[in-house]
C-alpha cells in the first residue's frame, strides 16, 4: 500500500490481486480512497481543489440562496477561490455574460458554519 501526500488530503491507494487463478496478464484496478484531513482541534475537514461545497450567494434576487460551487483553489482551512454554479438569469438577470457562462468566479471567500451571504460552507450529509 502506497501513502501518497497532497497539499491538503491524504490518498491511499490500494491495489488489490487477481482472484485465485486469476489472469495475472489482465490489468488489476487501483481503488483511491480520499481521507480528508482534519485541522488540528477542529471537526471540520480542509477543503481540497474539486471539492464540492455550497456558497451563499451574497446580493441580487437570490441573496441568501445557496448555489453549488466547486473549489478550485485553496489558501487556508477558511478560505478558498470558488467556481459558482448559477441559476442563469434568476440570479443575474441583467448580466447576460454571466447568465449564459452559467459559472462565477469568486476569490477569498471565508467559511462560515451557517449560511451567511458570500461565504461557503460544506454541504450536509444526505441520509
Amino acid at each position: 500500500m502506497d501513502h501518497l501526500t497532497t497539499h491538503a488530503t491524504h490518498i491511499t491507494e490500494h491495489t488489490t490481486t487477481p482472484p485465485q487463478g486469476g489472469d495475472a496478464s489482465i490489468p488489476v484496478p487501483h481503488i483511491t480512497t480520499r481521507t480528508p484531513h482534519i485541522v488540528e482541534g477542529s471537526t471540520q475537514p480542509v477543503p481540497t481543489i474539486g471539492d464540492h461545497i455550497l456558497y451563499c450567494m451574497p446580493e441580487g434576487h437570490s441573496a441568501g440562496q445557496d448555489r453549488p460551487a466547486v473549489v478550485v483553489r485553496v489558501w487556508s482551512a477558511t478560505m478558498v477561490n470558488l467556481q459558482v454554479l448559477i441559476d442563469g438569469t434568476n440570479d443575474y438577470p441583467h448580466d447576460h455574460t454571466a447568465s449564459l457562462a452559467g459559472s462565477i468566479w469568486k476569490t477569498s471567500v471565508h467559511y462560515s458554519a451557517s449560511p451567511t451571504p458570500g461565504t461557503w460552507r460544506w454541504p450536509t450529509q444526505k441520509a
